[in-house]
């Protein structure tokens, strides 16, 4: 059987030296690799560096500059049109990929050729020696790794993911309508509601630029809580719902006690020192609080604009599986 041909879309803004970095680290894999194409959209900051770079790489990629920028999904939205390879593959502008991150993806696509969506981990890269505090502030946590609730994927995040192109086209690829922090989550609930078949592969490994600003970290984690509002009010996703607050003070609290609470165990049990772990922890209160504000932001905002109030968990009985359908027990092998 052939080997499945990849395109993989890299968005980047504002970052040449973190281009620079990541097309290093993947050069000799695509070299290599005739069956990989990769894509970069400059989403609206061409400069002279940008031009430096494209200059001396001539020939290992295509490089695509939006007219204006438009956000990371757009961007990887652009590197995609047109695409004919069997896999779309997502990843940013400051992730590091190790020597064989194209080799294990395809390890995992030959051991489960009918798979669709494969969701892959991410961890802090330094380019220099780390300080304590620079430490703490990469709980795993806090990067752009696989959400998984008790129901399954969540979301596949665009740092380290790949999909089926044909799928990605069936559901139309990212939504155009969400703002910025709740498009990957977007578009794996659809890929997974028309039928892709997900694995969340914990050992597919990609370094990202580790976070060494605190005001960067609290903006994120607002984004996040705002954009997810957005996403779950437009696809009345209860799931997504049931895991953040009501919108009251007190379940505020509950909720970011819920995840500090996480954050300190996942600490414990990694056997941290008690630093470390007050470190990550105090990220981890940090991150919480902001997320309840942008999500009560987005609460105050789309709430009105879209004339509805946050999802209920449906009726069971309307929702209920059933396993004895031949769909449904493939769809399980692949979970």
């Amino acid at each position: 059987m052939a080997a499945p041909t990849f395109c993989i879309g890299v968005p980047t803004y504002k970052r040449a030296d973190d281009l620079q970095r990541f097309i290093v680290a993947i050069k000799s894999q695509l070299l290599r690799k005739p069956n990989v194409r990769l894509v970069i959209v400059n989403d609206a900051s061409h400069d002279d560096a940008y031009q430096r770079l494209v200059e001396q790489h001539d020939g290992l990629f295509e490089y695509r500059v939006m007219p204006q920028n438009a956000g990371p999904a757009m961007a990887r939205q652009e590197a995609f049109s047109g695409a004919e390879e069997d896999f779309l593959v997502m990843t940013d502008d400051d992730c590091i990929p190790g020597p064989d991150w194209l080799d294990y993806l395809e390890a995992i696509i030959a051991a489960d050729p009918d798979i669709d969506v494969i969701a892959g981990q991410v961890e802090p890269v330094w380019h220099s020696k780390p300080s304590v505090c620079a430490t703490s502030m990469a709980a795993r946590s806090n990067y752009p790794g696989p959400v998984v609730s008790d129901h399954g994927l969540l979301t596949a995040v665009g740092a380290n993911a790949a999909f089926r192109r044909t799928l990605f086209e069936q559901i139309g690829g990212y939504e155009r309508a969400l703002n910025v922090a709740a498009e990957d989550c977007c578009l794996t609930q659809r890929a997974i509601r028309a039928g892709g078949r997900y694995l969340v592969a914990w050992n597919w490994l990609i370094g990202h630029k580790a976070e060494t600003s605190l005001r960067e970290i609290a903006k994120r984690a607002f984004n996040y809580g705002f954009g997810s509002v957005q996403y779950t009010l437009l696809e009345q996703d209860w799931v997504l719902a049931e895991m953040c607050s009501d919108g009251t003070f007190a379940g505020g609290l509950k909720t970011i006690r819920r995840k500090v609470k996480a954050q300190w165990a996942e600490c414990r049990e990694l056997g941290q020192s008690w630093v470390m772990t007050l470190g990550f922890t105090a990220i981890s209160v940090l991150k919480s609080v902001q997320f309840e504000r942008g999500w009560n932001a987005g609460l105050r905002k789309f709430s009105k604009a879209y004339e509805c109030d946050l999802p209920q968990q449906p009726d069971m009985a309307k929702v209920a599986v059933n396993f004895s359908d031949e769909r449904v027990q493939q769809h399980a092998l692949g979970v």
